[in-house]
């Protein structure tokens, strides 16, 4: 719904919806804490039922609050499922690319080398020298990205920082398919080696929690596998195009 001059009128629910919102921030409510019943939240607000189970339920889809029949709402726990769905949603129906989930990881990964260098635990470093020597045995090999993956998932653990921790498991089956696709474009020997080192290195200045060297590694490792990416993609569109000029030909001699 819009005014005459375009601007779109928040909706009753939505006002609501922004109360509870400021409710649980001003009473500092944390995930598990019960909100007041509707009931309460219409008399408070001086609102009906309906439109407060309206506003309710759209910060239930949000992944904000949690409902049951009967129950008080509760503050929900973080939860990377819209996000999630987003990302898929994205990829699925081309609107966002691999390309795209390589950089944004690259930016948060930067920064949680970075941050790493300076929070990993001595428990953290001895799994980061164990996954990097599982790195050099499985070079080549179907198991180089599960390790690969663990990798990543022990610095963005290391870094302490929620926020991106969350986004990043928001996009987990993006990450884990741009780490299978991408080492799927590595077929020489020498690029093997190139990648094992680009992941050593990140390893290597993070146990030594050289905080520059951590980000510059990081940012050689996404530069390299950007790169990689491009390059298979320009050839597979090339690929089709010739393919499909193959077939004009083909019809023009019949």
């Amino acid at each position: 719904m819009s005014d005459d001059s375009g601007i779109r009128q928040i909706t009753i629910s939505e006002q609501i919806a922004d109360h509870v919102l400021a409710l649980i921030s001003e009473q500092n409510l944390q995930p598990g804490d019960q909100l007041p019943s509707e009931t309460e939240l219409a008399r408070t607000f001086n609102v009906s039922r309906p439109a407060v189970r309206e506003a309710t339920n759209a910060l239930a889809r949000q992944g904000i609050i949690m409902k049951a029949a009967g129950k008080r709402p509760v503050v929900r726990a973080l939860s990377q499922r819209s996000f999630a769905n987003l990302v898929i949603h994205g990829l699925v129906t081309r609107q966002m690319s691999v390309i795209e989930v390589l950089e944004a990881r690259s930016g948060l990964e930067m920064i949680a080398a970075e941050l790493a260098a300076d929070y990993i635990t001595e428990e953290e470093t001895a799994l980061l020298r164990e996954v990097a020597e599982q790195l050099k045995k499985h070079v080549g090999d179907d198991e180089f990205s599960i390790h690969d993956q663990h990798l990543h998932r022990i610095i963005v653990d290391a870094s302490r920082n929620s926020l991106i921790r969350n986004l990043l498991d928001g996009i987990s089956s993006a990450v884990a398919q741009s780490c299978e696709a991408g080492l799927k474009l590595v077929y020489e020997a020498d690029e093997w080696g190139q990648v094992l080192q680009l992941h050593l290195g990140i390893a290597d200045a993070i146990i030594q929690k050289d905080k520059d060297a951590a980000r510059i590694a990081m940012n050689a490792h996404f530069v390299s596998a950007i790169a990689r990416t491009r390059k298979h993609l320009s050839w597979h569109r090339n690929s089709e195009r010739i393919a499909i000029g193959g077939l004009g030909a083909g019809k023009r001699a019949v």
